[in-house]
């Protein structure tokens, strides 16, 4: 099974503070909702630790059916949180930091905006939306 443990959760919390100044429990950049003012604040934090791990297990099969050598623009990391709350493994409330977290210890390229984007396959997205499309009409 894919699990994080606290200390690399923490190495990569103080690696997104560090390269990314203005990061926040929304993104990584300034934003006026967010409601933590530092990704420092979960660290040592046993929930954002499961949040994470959550979120390493869609990204993981995500990966499987490939990354792409470009970015892919249609999908940011709030988008990839809101697929994972709605997974059937995962089930319950991922914040868009432990999304982004998970995206880096999974090594998968991201960009410096606020939500970044990623360097994931298409077809893990297309995938979940036919499933959700098809449990709509059985």
């Amino acid at each position: 099974m894919i699990k994080s443990n606290q200390q690399e959760v923490n190495e990569t919390l103080k690696h997104i503070k560090s390269k990314y100044p203005e990061a926040n429990d929304n993104g990584l950049s300034a934003n006026i909702c967010a409601k933590s003012e530092t990704p420092l604040n979960y660290m040592n934090n046993a929930d954002f630790l499961d949040q994470v791990n959550r979120s390493r297990i869609w990204i993981n099969w995500a990966k499987s059916f490939g990354l792409r050598k470009s970015i892919n623009r249609k999908h940011s990391s709030y988008g990839i949180k809101h697929l994972i709350e709605k997974d059937e493994m995962s089930k319950g409330y991922v914040c868009n930091m432990a999304a982004i977290v998970a995206l880096i210890i999974e090594g998968v390229k991201i960009t410096s905006h606020g939500n970044p984007l990623t360097n994931l396959s298409n077809k893990p997205f297309m995938l979940k939306v036919r499933r959700e499309a098809r449990r709509r009409f059985i």
